[in-house]
C-alpha cells in the first residue's frame, strides 16, 4: 500500500521538466550592448566634461589703446612697404629700398639676398623674422 502512496508522488517527481535557455537582460544601460544606448552614454560623458579653463591677462584700458595704436601703426607701414614694392623694380639691382626704422622695440629692415629677392627683417627683443619677397 504504500508503494501505491509512493508511486504517484514519484511519476510527479520524474516527470520531464521543460525549461528555456537563460537571456541576460540588461538594466543598467551602461552594461548592455544595445545600439539604443547612445543617449544615455552621452549623457554620462557630458555630466563628466568640465570645459577647460583659459586664464587671460587682463589689460587696463591704457595698455589696450596702447596695443591698438601699435598694430594700427604696423599695419600702416606694411600697407606702406606693399606699396613701396609695387612701385619698386626688382629686376634692377641698383634700385634703393626703404629706408630701416623701428617702432618702440620693433625694428623692420631690408636688404637684397643673391637672387635679387627682397629680405624683410623683423626683430623684436630676441625674436626676429625674416620674410622673403619674391622676385615676380
Amino acid at each position: 500500500m504504500q508503494i501505491l502512496k509512493v508511486l504517484p508522488l514519484a511519476l510527479a517527481i520524474a516527470s520531464p521538466v521543460f525549461a528555456e535557455s537563460l537571456r541576460f537582460q540588461a538594466y543598467n544601460p551602461s552594461f548592455g550592448g544595445n545600439p539604443l544606448n547612445s543617449s544615455h552614454f552621452m549623457g554620462l560623458a557630458t555630466k563628466q566634461f568640465t570645459p577647460p579653463t583659459i586664464e587671460r591677462e587682463v589689460q587696463s584700458d591704457l595698455e589696450y589703446f596702447a596695443d591698438q595704436i601699435k598694430r594700427r601703426t604696423l599695419s600702416a607701414i606694411s600697407s606702406a612697404f606693399t606699396a613701396e614694392l609695387r612701385d619698386l623694380n626688382l629686376e634692377d639691382p641698383n634700385a634703393a629700398l626703404p629706408e630701416p626704422f623701428s617702432v618702440g622695440d620693433f625694428y623692420v629692415s631690408y636688404e637684397r639676398n643673391a637672387s635679387g629677392n627682397i629680405v624683410l627683417n623683423l626683430e623684436q627683443g630676441l625674436d626676429a623674422i625674416s620674410v622673403i619677397v619674391p622676385n615676380f
